[in-house]
């Protein structure tokens, strides 16, 4: 996938993904989906949902109490 249709489609993504305080584990979510997302998607085909996953357990390992936001509709 060309790099400028991933960052169209990330931009997209990340816009049912809402930005928190600076330093919040909301923008760590943010960073953590970015990556994985982009990393999966030149690997494979996945769905964004499989990202939001990851991202949310990443975060949550460092945070248990963790309660993300996101558009739960956009993502299922």
């Amino acid at each position: 996938m060309k790099k400028s249709k991933l960052n169209a489609i990330l931009k997209e993504e990340l816009e049912h993904i809402p930005r928190g305080y600076r330093g919040s584990e909301q923008n760590i979510l943010r960073a953590a989906y970015n990556i994985r997302r982009r990393n999966l998607a030149r690997a494979e085909n996945s769905p964004a949902k499989q990202s939001l996953r990851a991202a949310i357990a990443a975060v949550k390992r460092d945070n248990p109490e963790f309660i993300p936001e996101y558009n739960k509709e956009f993502f299922d």
